[in-house]
Order: structure tokens, then sequence, then C-alpha cells
């Protein structure tokens, strides 16, 4: 079979017979792997074949390894790892060969090295197509990388790209024509010369009180890319100073003090590095650098650091990676210029002022912990789709699990938001007589699905199927769901069960939340309604920033109602809400 109809008839191959290939075919797909034409004479590449009981006990080793860690992590990214690597398992599974391909790490990038192996796999799966095998390119499991590793004995020097299934395919996909690539002509007098696609920029929404914008300074001496930097930053709502020269922006720095300063590494005259250095050496406070750059490595990373570079981004640079620094580098600044200010204020009280510091830097480093893991599953999740090619199952498998992580993300900020808001008297609620049932049906659906991965029963109930509650539905909504997702968290066998009954008597609605959890140690119990109260249990993660639960007891307070726990370690717990009862019951 020619090349091209190997490209063009390629699919990717996910079921397999039973027949596995012979050795000298497997042996020429390799030979085939190891004449890429990409790569040095130094590039390490190696290939690990298993078929049989080799590649049974991988199967096996990869299903308990799952299992055993599964329990134990409770954060919200290794969860979708573990959950991504076990999703390959089927795939791989009914392949009667794998093939690993693994590549030799480097501190001095990892450009060379993957491209490399990566030549290598396509040789591979072309070679594959035209023997009449099928394979597919398996990246889940090598989150794992470390613990196959130890398992099959490789050196620990090397990187596991991907797992390729190898097999007589039992079922080809079918489907249309691969979406065409744009094709864009220049120089050929007998093509049109379509213009290139202008970048586009996603303009995010204005908070509903803004701070005065910070003003940004953008160093470049490569136009477009001023221009692309300042641009992005401007549709943001900051205000930005553009400058084409590091000598000049080292003279506009102290004249203007910017808030935050973003340069190339490399430019002519002065280079980024340099003028980081010498920014720092004559500013009295803290300025925020960041040094941007076409290919970075390990030791690039460490020299922009130690010159004072306070974070350094890889070109292209997309604009969410952008926002995501400043806005960090930001709150950052602004932390420091609230303790210099204390600092001065209060000169005479300094070791009181060292410890608020500390505790400052100590929530500081909570929440944004708490909230880059999320994100962390969301760039990782995408990230992945591109590498790969927008592959349709992949990417049908990331974007939900993208979603998901957003959610917890977006459900953290709120509680920040509204803990805050009610600190300070300007919450406002929208008091109403609202149906109960509807309520909880919306609480289920938001919850079940995190029951259903779980492997656990999720039991809603009323006792009336007309209670009706005197409160803010949103926030009754919220409340629940917190308290449900709380529950799903720490819970491992058994499963949540909500209940709600009218207690007419006292004029409240009771809801209880009862789990077949870890349980709450009996010294905690009284701290895990206070706010950035966390406990710490045995075998399981902290239970988050303390924000949740918070916000649960003065969103239920503020309602007119209360909320209480009963736990007994090692016996799961049982949180009982009593909101206001309707009027008309």
């Amino acid at each position: 079979m020619e090349f091209f109809d190997a490209v063009m008839g390629r699919r990717s191959i996910r079921r397999f017979g039973p027949e596995a290939p012979s050795s000298e075919v497997i042996e020429r797909l390799v030979k085939a792997a190891h004449a890429a034409p990409y790569g040095t004479a130094h590039d390490d590449r190696h290939f690990v074949v298993l078929g049989g009981t080799a590649k049974t006990d991988l199967i096996d080793f990869l299903q308990r390894r799952i299992g055993e860690l599964m329990p134990a992590l409770q954060e919200a990214s290794p969860p979708h790892v573990l959950l991504l690597a076990g999703s390959v398992l089927p795939t791989i599974s009914s392949a009667p060969v794998l093939i690993l391909a693994y590549t030799k790490r480097s501190d001095g990038g990892v450009l060379l090295g993957l491209g490399s192996i990566s030549a290598a796999v396509e040789n591979l799966l072309l070679a594959a197509y035209a023997e009449g095998l099928g394979t597919c390119w398996v990246t889940g499991a090598t989150h794992l990388a470390d613990d196959i590793a130890q398992h099959l004995g490789v050196d620990p020097s090397m990187r596991l790209v991907g797992l390729l299934p190898l097999g007589y395919p039992q079922r080809v996909p079918v489907s249309g024509p691969a979406r065409p690539s744009q094709l864009y002509w220049r120089g050929f007098p007998e093509r049109e010369e379509l213009p290139l696609p202008a970048a586009a920029f996603e303009t995010p929404e204005p908070p509903e009180t803004a701070p005065a914008p910070a003003t940004i300074m953008v160093v470049d001496d490569t136009p477009s890319v001023l221009d692309y930097l300042a641009d992005t930053l401007e549709r943001a709502g900051y205000q930005t100073l553009r400058c084409p020269d590091a000598r000049q922006a080292l003279e506009l720095i102290e004249k203007q003090q910017p808030d935050l300063v973003i340069a190339d590494a490399l430019m002519s005259g002065m280079t980024g590095f340099q003028l980081s250095y010498r920014t720092h050496a004559q500013s009295a406070g803290f300025l925020p650098i960041v040094l941007t750059t076409t290919y970075q490595n390990a030791a690039e990373e460490a020299y922009g650091l130690e010159r004072g570079a306070d974070s350094m981004i890889e070109k292209p640079i997309r604009p969410a990676t952008l926002l995501a620094h400043v806005g960090s580098l930001l709150r950052t600044k602004l932390l420091y210029d609230q303790v210099e200010a204390q600092k001065a204020a209060v000169a005479q009280t300094n070791e009181e002022l060292v410890q608020l510091q500390q505790a400052q830097e100590n929530l500081t480093h909570l929440i944004v912990h708490d909230l880059r893991t999320p994100l962390t599953s969301v760039l990782g999740g995408l990230n992945l789709v591109t590498e790969n090619d927008y592959e349709p199952e992949l990417t049908r498998e990331m974007v939900g699990m993208a979603v998901s992580a957003g959610t917890t993300l977006l459900g953290l900020i709120n509680d920040l938001l509204d803990v805050a808001k009610m600190e300070s008297g300007q919450q406002s609620l929208n008091v109403t007589d609202f149906a109960l049932g509807e309520v909880l049906g919306e609480v289920y659906n938001l919850t079940a699905g995190s029951a259903r991965d779980r492997g656990l029963e999720l039991e809603i109930h009323q006792s009336e199927p007309d209670l009706r509650v005197h409160g803010d539905a949103d926030f009754t909504r919220r409340l629940l769901t917190n308290l449900v997702g709380n529950s799903l968290k720490f819970t491992f066998e058994g499963g949540v069960y909500l209940n709600a009954e009218a207690d007419r008597d006292a004029g409240q609605v009771v809801i209880s939340v009862r789990d077949t959890g870890l349980g709450i140690p009996h010294e905690a119990q009284a701290h895990i309604f206070e706010k950035f109260g966390q406990v710490e249990h045995e075998g399981a993660a902290r239970m988050g920033t303390g924000l949740g639960l918070t916000f649960v007891k003065m969103a239920a307070e503020a309602m007119g109602g209360s909320i209480a726990v009963a736990s007994e370690p090692g016996q799961g717990s049982t949180f009982t809400a009593r909101l206001p009862l309707a009027s008309d019951h």
C-alpha cells in the first residue's frame, strides 16, 4: 500500500480481535519507527513490546494500582488523573499486543525528544495500517508512568510518551472525511493569497465592583507580538504601556511606576534578563516581572528566576495563560503593598506585624492551592486534547472532565465571594415561599454524577410532596449541594441520604444529610463551621478551604434557620439544617 493511501485511510482502532500479529511483523513496525527522519545522533528512543502474560500482568497491575490510589487521593486533580488513566484500560486490555514508546528525559528541554518519538510513533502507526493491523495512540496511562517503569524495570531516565495497542481490528470505525486544513499560499501567482486569520480574543466579564485598573508595561522589540500582548491585556480591562526597547523601558519604569512588567527575554540592545535584574536593583518596592521566551528549558528558566523574574511564559502565548499569570502576580503585589502600608503605620508593633504577614501568606497559599487544583485539571485536559489533534473520543472525555473541574473551581470562587459579602453585610436575600421539591431535584441533578462516578448511593426523599420553605431558594440549593457534595467527597462505601420533613410545632423544615463516610473527629466538630476551619483525617485529604461549611452556616442563619452536625469517626456523619416553614403550612 502506498504511503499516501496509508495516510488518507488510517483510522484510530479501539476494538481488536484476539489474534496477535507475528513477532516478525512487529519487528518490521518497530524498524519503521526507528527510521523516523527526525532527531539527532544522541536521540534515544525505546519501544517495549508486551504480549501474552506480560501484557496481562501490566493490565492487572494498572487496575490494582488505580484501586489502591483512588481512596487515598481526595484533592480535585488526582482523581481526574486516575480516571483518565483508568479510561484507557478497556482499549489496551482488548488488544493482543501492547507497545510502550519511551524517549530519553533531558534538562535541556523536551521539544526535540518529543518531536523525535512522535515522528517514530507516526511511522509505526502508518506501517501498522499498511500491514492490515489496527492501533491508536493512548496517553492516559502516562500519568502512572513511574509506576509502570517500576513494574517493568525501565530506566527511570526514560519518559513514557504513550501506549499503542496493536492487533487485527475487530471493527473499523466508519467516519467521514477529516475536516480539511486551511491552506494559505504565498509566492504562487496562480493561487489566491488569502489573509491569515487574526488573533481571537476573549473579553472577560468585568467584575461588579472593579478596582482601579492595573497598569502593565509590555516590552518587546517585535511589533506584532507587542501589539498582541497589549491588546490582550487591554481587552481584559488593564491599562498598558507599550515599549519596543528595554533601555527605554528601564527609564519609563522609574517615571511611570507600572504595577507589572512583561518583557521578551531576548531583545537586541538589552535583554529581558538584564532588564529584570536592573529593575529589581533600582526598585524599592515589589514590581512583578514576567519574561516571555520562545524556547524555555530548565536552565533558561532557572537563569531567569535568578536574574529577578517572577514568572516565565513560553511563546506562543495563549490569552488565558497570560491573564492567569498576570492576575496571580497582581494579587501577590496587592498583598505585598498592603503589608508594607501596615508595616509603616504600625512600626512600633513590628512583632505583631510579622505574625500577621505570615498568617496572610499562609492564607494566600491555601486559597491559591485550592483554586489552582481544578484549574490545573482543566488546562491539563485541554492541553491533552490539543496535543492529540482533537481526537474525537479523547475530546469528548476531556471536555467533560474540564467542565467538572471548572464547576468545582466556580464553587470555590462563589464560596469566597458569598462569605465575604455576608461578612460585610452586602449580601441580600430573595426571600419567598418556594417548593422544596424543585430545589431537591436540582440538588440531585448537580450531585448524582459525582455519586455515580464514585460508586455510591444517593437518595433524596421528602416526607410530603408539597413541602414549602420560607427563604431564598438559590441559597437553599447551594446550601444543600454543599452538604451533599461534602458528604460524597469523604464517603467511599455506602452512600449519602437526604431526608426532608416538616416540624410544624417548631414551624420549621428539617433537612438531614446522612453519609456512611469517614466521620469527623470529636475535637474537630466544634470548628468545622468556622471560616478556614479544616479537618485533618488519617487516610484522607484536608477538607478544602474551610469556606463551604462556613457558607452553609451563614446561609442557614441568614434565612432564620440553623445547622448542626452529629458524627462518629468511622461511622459517618449527619448534618441537619432547620429552615423556616412557609406560612401556608
